[in-house]
């Protein structure tokens, strides 16, 4: 019952202003879905949304010409790299690197440490020698740097199995000594399962943008947030 009507209609003559007003709007759409999880996006993909979003009511050649004019204008920004297909990222998209960039800089030297030197490396030795554990250089060497440090924004990188849960249970019990609390944020439920075995309490980072307010209320407001696994978390949520 479906195919014979349509049949009977037979294939539809679309109103060329319809067709690139429907183009413009699957372009756009597209670059909205493309910036969704991913900072960079193949050519394709794009293409792939830009049709799925008005299949029918446009054509290829509309989107394609109004694809090719975003990317002239810059809106999206061509990248080619590692002989890969050809992808895009978006004005967007840089604005918000820029951003997050920026207040990782600006944030430079600009904190009280929250230990002085000597005392951290005190404080350090004695809570891995209440815990029973002896501590390897590097974890001794990055809580230390942590506590001391005069920037905002503190990056870690720990690869698998080289003892990062156990540092960052180590940080955590020394800041807490400070007097501050300490959250955790992860950009999936695992992640945050497995920051948590640090003894921090932790949410994702989407729960931590809906309601960003959670725990006591500190003197100085002193609080020291940990963002685990902060490459998988998409642009739009680090801003």
């Amino acid at each position: 019952r479906a195919v014979g009507p349509a049949r009977e209609r037979g294939t539809g003559s679309l109103d060329k202003d319809e067709i690139e007003k429907r183009a413009q709007s699957s372009v756009t759409f597209a670059r909205q879905n493309a910036g969704a999880r991913e900072a960079v996006v193949g050519k394709r993909k794009v293409m792939v949304d830009a049709l799925r979003r008005n299949m029918s009511f446009t054509t290829h050649d509309a989107l394609v010409q109004e694809l090719n004019e975003r990317v002239q204008s810059g809106e999206f920004i061509p990248i080619r790299r590692f002989d890969k297909f050809e992808e895009l990222t978006t004005s967007q998209m840089l604005a918000l690197e820029r951003s997050n960039i920026h207040q990782m800089l600006a944030g430079r030297g600009t904190q009280e440490p929250m230990m002085k030197r000597k005392e951290a490396s005190k404080v350090i030795k004695e809570i891995f020698e209440q815990k029973g554990k002896k501590s390897s250089f590097d974890q001794y060497k990055v809580v230390g740097q942590i506590l001391v440090t005069r920037d905002r924004v503190f990056a870690l990188e720990g690869l698998a199995g080289t003892g990062k849960t156990t540092a960052l249970a180590i940080l955590r019990e020394a800041t807490e000594r400070q007097g501050f609390v300490v959250r955790g944020l992860a950009p999936t439920g695992r992640a945050a399962d497995k920051l948590a075995e640090s003894g921090i309490k932790t949410t994702t980072l989407q729960s931590f943008i809906k309601e960003p307010e959670f725990g006591p209320v500190v003197e100085n407001n002193r609080r020291l947030y940990v963002l685990d696994e902060s490459s998988l978390s998409d642009t739009k949520n680090v801003h």
